[in-house]
C-alpha cells in the first residue's frame, strides 16, 4: 500500500480504532517529529454539508480546551473529499478495554478516575463545550492512571445534522441521558447523566441498563431507576451509591448542578469513606470553597520536572511557529499571484459569504477561526475578518473569520395566550429551538381556544441561551370534552340524579347501606369528583337505607383500655358477614343490635387485629 500523507505532513502508519463516526490512525507529524493520532471521518459523512460545516467549527471549539486531563486537538483539515482531525496521541487503553479486561474496578480506583473525568468536564462546560457522549469508549487510561477524555464538540455537530447515518446510530444508547433519549433539551447535566453511567459501570461491572435493542434500551432510560450499586457491590460505601444515583437522576434540575460539585462530593468520599451526602451539604461545599488535594514531596518534584519540560518545548515550538508565521507572510506579500482585492463580508452568513466571493474567484475559502457571543442579531453571522475589506487577497485565497454566536443569554417571553404559528416565530426570531405539541391537559384545552398556547416547557422570565429547547403546548379547544365529575355526596338521591344528568352523565347506579346518615341520601360516590369520564360510565351511588330496626337483642362489650382510638369490626363466625365497622375510643363501651335466631357467636377485632369471641342468644 502506497503511503499515505494528510495535509503534506500527517503520515498515516496503522489503524488504532474505529467507531460509527471515523476511523482513527496512529501517525507521525513530519513537521514536528511526533505522533499523533488522526480521527478520519467516515465517506458517508461527505455529502452532508450541513454536518461538516457544524463539525469543522465544533472541532476548532474544542481546540481551544488546555486541560490535562483531555485529548487536545492540533489540527482538522481535508485530504481529497475526506475530513480529518489531529490529535494528541495516547498510550494507554479506552476505559471501556480496561472494563472488559480486568471487569469491576476497585471503588477507589472508579472514583480517581471519575474525579479526573469531572475535572475535564468542569473546563469544557466552563467554555460552554458540552460532549454529548460521554462513554468509556471516549476516554483513554494511561499506565500511570492519569484519564484523557476525547471527542469534545464532535457528538454536537453530530446531534445537530443528524443522529444516524444509515443504520448507525451515533453515540451508545447505553450512556444517553433521559433528555438526550427523547430529544429534548441537553446541557452539562446531560454530561454527568452519563458520567453517572460510567461510574455505575466501573463499580458493578455492567451497565445499569441493557437490552437486545437501542430503542429498548433508551427507553429504560426514560422509565426505569437503576439498582442501588450498594446492593449489588459488598462493602461499596453508601456514598459511593449516592454519588452514583444523584448523577443519573431522570429530571436534569435534581443532579449534580455541576461536574465540580460532583467532583467535590468525590473527593469527600476518598478523604472518608464514612460521610453521609446529602444533596444541599455538597451543593453549599462546592459553592463556598473547594477541597484542596494534599501534596507529597515526590509530586512536587515531578510537577516540576514536568514544567521545565513543557516549558522548553514551548520554547521551541514558538519559534517555530514564528519563522512559519513569518514565512508564510513573506509567501503572501511578494507571491500571492493575486490582484484581488478582499470584499467586505461581515454581517453575511458563511453561505451568504461563499455567494458572494465566489462571483470573483471559485478557489478563495473562508476558515472559521473561532466563534464569539457578542450581540443577538449576530448569531451565525461573520462578525469579523481577515483581511480586512480593501486589502490584497492572500496567495492563499484564505479568509479567516469569526463567527457571531448571538447573545450569550437572553430571558424567554411568555408565549401562553398567542396563536400557535406567531408564538412559534417569536420563540425561533429569539434563537430557540422550538418544538410545537397538543396540549393532553383537558382543562387547559377547556380554557383556552383552539390553536391558543396553553403552557410552556421554559417559565416566562427564565434565562436561557441559543439553541436551547423549548416546548409549546397548543390547545385542542374544549369541544368534544368528556364532562367533568362534580360531587353529589350529601343529596338527596333525586337531586343527586339529576345534577348528574345535567352535568351529562346518563348511566346511574344506585345501592343501599345502612349508615347513620339521612335516609335516601347519598354517602359515597363511585368517581371521584373534578376527574373526567365518558357520558356514558357508570356512576355508582351509595345511598344512605338508616340503622336496621333491632330485635331487641344486644351484643355489648367494653373495649380496653388506651390512649389512642381504635377501629372496632364484627363479623358472623359462622359465614363471615361483616355487621359491624366503626372507630371508638378506648375503653368504650360498644352496643350493637343483632338479629338472633338461636345461639350466634360473633368475632371481635380492633384495628384488623382479633380481639376475642362474644356469643348472644335470643
Amino acid at each position: 500500500m502506497s503511503e499515505i500523507i494528510l495535509g503534506g505532513r500527517y503520515v498515516i502508519e496503522n489503524e488504532i480504532g474505529a467507531g460509527g463516526m471515523a476511523i482513527v490512525y496512529k501517525a507521525h507529524d513530519t513537521m514536528l517529529n511526533r505522533s499523533v493520532a488522526v480521527k478520519v471521518l467516515r465517506p458517508e459523512f461527505k455529502q452532508d454539508e450541513e454536518f461538516i460545516k457544524r463539525f469543522d467549527i465544533e472541532a476548532k471549539a474544542s481546540a481551544g480546551l488546555n486541560h490535562p486531563n483531555i485529548v487536545s486537538v492540533y489540527d482538522v483539515g481535508v485530504h481529497e473529499g475526506l475530513h480529518y482531525i489531529v490529535m494528541e496521541y495516547i498510550d494507554g487503553i479506552t476505559l471501556k478495554e480496561l472494563i472488559a479486561r480486568d471487569g469491576r474496578l476497585p471503588w477507589r480506583k472508579a472514583l480517581k478516575y471519575s474525579s479526573q473525568i469531572c475535572s475535564a468536564l468542569a473546563h469544557a462546560h466552563a467554555r460552554k463545550v458540552i460532549h454529548r457522549d460521554i462513554k468509556p469508549h471516549n476516554i483513554m487510561v494511561t499506565a500511570d492512571g492519569s484519564v484523557k477524555v476525547m471527542d469534545f464538540g464532535i457528538a454536537r455537530a453530530a446531534s445537530a445534522a443528524t443522529m444516524t447515518i444509515g443504520s448507525k446510530v451515533l453515540g451508545s444508547a447505553h450512556y444517553l441521558s433521559p433528555e438526550q433519549a427523547r430529544g429534548g433539551f441537553t446541557d452539562e447535566r446531560s454530561d454527568i447523566y452519563s458520567l453517572g453511567v460510567c461510574m455505575y459501570e466501573m463499580v458493578v461491572g455492567k451497565v445499569p441498563f441493557d437490552a437486545d435493542t437501542t430503542v429498548a434500551v433508551a427507553m429504560q432510560h426514560l422509565q426505569k431507576e437503576p439498582a442501588d450499586p450498594c446492593t449489588l457491590v459488598d462493602g461499596l460505601p453508601e456514598a459511593v451509591g449516592h454519588i452514583i444515583l444523584r448523577a443519573m437522576r431522570k429530571e436534569q434540575s435534581q443532579r449534580y448542578p455541576s461536574a465540580g460539585a460532583m467532583e467535590s462530593d468525590i473527593m469527600r468520599v476518598l478523604a472518608d469513606p464514612s460521610v453521609t451526602l446529602s444533596d444541599s451539604d455538597s451543593d453549599a461545599a462546592f459553592y463556598s470553597t473547594r477541597q484542596i488535594d494534599v501534596v507529597d514531596d515526590s509530586m512536587i518534584k515531578k510537577a516540576e520536572s514536568e514544567e521545565k519540560k513543557n516549558a522548553s518545548w514551548l520554547i521551541w515550538l514558538g519559534s517555530a511557529l514564528a519563522i512559519i508565521a513569518a514565512i508564510f507572510l513573506i509567501k503572501g506579500i511578494f507571491f500571492s499571484g493575486s490582484d484581488l482585492k478582499v470584499p467586505n463580508i461581515k454581517g453575511l452568513t458563511i453561505e451568504q459569504a461563499y455567494e458572494k466571493l465566489s462571483e470573483m474567484d471559485e478557489e478563495i475559502k473562508i476558515r472559521v477561526r473561532k466563534e464569539e457571543y457578542g450581540e443577538m442579531d449576530e448569531k451565525d453571522k461573520i462578525i469579523e475578518q481577515d483581511p480586512q475589506e480593501g486589502m490584497k487577497l492572500p496567495g492563499t485565497k484564505e479568509i479567516e473569520v469569526v463567527i457571531g454566536l448571538g447573545a450569550e443569554s437572553f430571558e424567554t417571553e411568555n408565549f401562553v395566550g398567542l396563536t400557535a404559528e406567531k408564538a412559534q416565530k417569536k420563540a425561533e426570531d429569539m434563537g430557540l429551538i422550538v418544538t410545537v405539541e397538543d396540549e393532553t391537559d383537558d382543562d387547559l384545552n377547556e380554557k383556552y381556544k383552539e390553536g391558543l398556547i396553553t403552557r410552556q416547557s421554559i417559565e416566562p422570565g427564565t434565562e436561557v441561551k441559543y439553541d436551547d429547547e423549548i416546548t409549546l403546548y397548543k390547545s385542542k379547544g374544549g369541544e368534544g370534552l368528556s364532562p367533568k365529575m362534580i360531587s353529589v355526596v350529601g343529596k338527596s338521591v333525586s337531586d343527586a340524579k339529576a345534577a348528574l344528568r345535567e352535568a351529562g352523565f346518563t348511566n346511574i347506579e344506585v345501592e343501599t347501606k345502612e349508615s347513620d346518615a339521612e335516609k335516601d341520601s347519598v354517602i359515597e360516590q363511585s368517581v371521584k369528583e373534578g376527574t373526567r369520564h365518558d357520558k356514558s360510565a357508570l356512576i355508582t351511588l351509595t345511598v344512605s337505607g338508616g340503622r336496621a330496626v333491632s330485635s331487641g337483642t344486644v351484643l355489648m362489650f367494653t373495649l380496653p383500655s388506651g390512649t389512642e382510638p381504635v377501629n372496632v369490626k364484627v363479623i358472623k363466625k359462622d359465614n363471615g358477614e361483616s355487621v359491624y365497622s366503626k372507630q371508638h375510643n378506648a375503653g368504650d363501651t360498644v352496643r350493637i343490635d343483632v338479629k338472633v335466631t338461636g345461639k350466634m357467636t360473633y368475632e371481635i377485632y380492633l384495628d384488623d387485629v382479633f380481639w376475642m369471641e362474644k356469643s348472644v342468644t335470643n
